[in-house]
């Protein structure tokens, strides 16, 4: 279980290395680059080096080490090691497997591939450039630096 767990978190690792290099994704004025490198915040002035590491409190007051290792759930009751794994759904009766291969559709009826690539809109006609800048509302009218930092509830 395990190994399988860390497999596919290399493979969530590699995917965004993948597709700078295939120059799929790009963003304004913040390379995807820069964000993993950890040169540039990327949420509520934290770097993801910080995310990574699990110093800096990802969701509501739970360290990213916590989700990864299945310890804390992360959505709904069910641990990140059952939607890494597949085993249970995350959206709309679809595995995260799925939704990573961009087999099925995330949102929306679009696939992940073209949200990554941000030449499709992610949620309420916004593009995902501007989700990831929170320059706009992600949802309920609450800016993704909220959602992040856990000061504001997310969809029920």
């Amino acid at each position: 279980m395990l190994s399988r767990i860390n497999v596919q978190l290399s493979i969530l690792i590699i995917i965004p290395y993948v597709l700078v290099n295939l120059k799929i994704v790009s963003s304004e004025n913040t390379s995807l680059e820069q964000h993993l490198s950890g040169t540039t915040p990327l949420w509520n002035n934290t770097s993801l080096e910080q995310h990574i590491s699990g110093t800096t409190p990802l969701w509501n007051n739970t360290s990213l080490e916590q989700h990864i290792s299945g310890t804390t759930p992360l959505w709904n009751n069910t641990s990140l090691e059952q939607h890494i794994s597949g085993t249970t759904h995350l959206w709309n009766n679809t595995s995260l497997e799925q939704h990573l291969s961009g087999t099925t559709h995330l949102w929306n009826n679009t696939s992940l591939e073209q949200h990554i690539s941000g030449t499709t809109h992610l949620w309420n006609n916004t593009s995902l450039e501007q989700h990831i800048s929170g320059t706009t509302h992600l949802w309920n009218n609450t800016s993704l630096e909220q959602h992040i930092s856990g000061t504001t509830h997310r969809d029920k």
